[in-house]
């Protein structure tokens, strides 16, 4: 929810969105991977990138019709599919999700391009991952034909998202949650940064600058059963009740996630 908060505000002052909400299913929970078919050693998603350009559009079709941004190369996607330098960018967009042979392609020619323009001046980026850390895990479920697990950083997604975490460039933000779930099965022990980011995680983000998200304190709780009732998530008319919101209190000792879970059931 935070990072919801913080995406709101974002959009709202101009920024354009990379919004990564589902990077630990990128790398376990994917529906097809396949050898690139644009750049030698790396693996697409084809479903997963479509998806994610679609909501790239929607966030940002506005935007990035008033920026007027265009792309500033040929891309050469087969011996009769291009799309020329001078293109309006939603032109990649368009095409990712027309063709999923080449969504990957396209998600990483958008990045690549849009962390040009913001070092350019041109434009504000601001890169929001749910999950963070699994960018620095050292395996994926997809398995190469020698039965060896491919490393994430393999994937033209990852690719062309990680391209953000170094220092060369400017005008740009990066937001992120850290899960102990979005990293290695044999890796959940501890929910500590420095833990789940890893060595290589926790020097790539360097500065990295950690922001505790405390549990709800008493209105939080409040605010958050009334949005479960508008939202006619919470159905029971006693939840309403002191008594009720204080159960539902009680239950989840106030913990975002496990207020969650106990609502679902309901």
């Amino acid at each position: 929810m935070s990072l919801v908060h913080i995406t709101h505000f974002l959009a709202e002052d101009g920024w354009i969105l990379l919004h990564v909400a589902l990077a630990p299913q990128w790398r376990r929970g994917f529906r097809e991977v396949a050898a690139s078919s644009t750049v030698p050693d790396l693996y697409d998603h084809h479903f997963e990138a479509v998806v994610w350009l679609q909501q790239f559009k929607s966030q940002n079709a506005d935007l990035l019709s008033e920026l007027q941004l265009t792309t500033s190369e040929r891309y050469e996607w087969s011996r009769r599919e291009t799309t020329e330098a001078g293109e309006p960018l939603v032109a990649l967009v368009d095409l990712g999700i027309a063709r999923a042979r080449f969504a990957s392609a396209c998600v990483m020619g958008i990045t690549t391009e849009l962390k040009r323009y913001a070092s350019q001046s041109r434009c504000k980026v601001a890169l929001i991952i749910d999950g963070i850390n699994t960018f620095f895990c050292n395996k994926s479920r997809f398995r190469l034909e020698d039965r060896s697990f491919l490393p994430p950083q393999k994937f033209t997604l990852y690719r062309a998202f990680s391209q953000f975490f170094t220092m060369d460039w400017t005008n740009g933000v990066i937001v992120g949650s850290i899960d102990k779930n979005a990293n290695d099965g044999e890796r959940r022990k501890s929910h500590l940064p420095r833990y789940v980011l890893r060595q290589k995680g926790w020097e790539t983000l360097d500065p990295f600058v950690p922001i505790l998200v405390s549990d709800y304190d008493d209105v939080e709780m409040r605010s958050v059963v009334d949005y479960y009732l508008d939202r006619q998530w919470l159905q029971c008319p006693d939840v309403a009740s002191d008594t009720g919101r204080g159960e539902l209190a009680a239950l989840s000792n106030h913990n975002p996630l496990s207020f969650m879970h106990i609502c679902k059931a309901l």
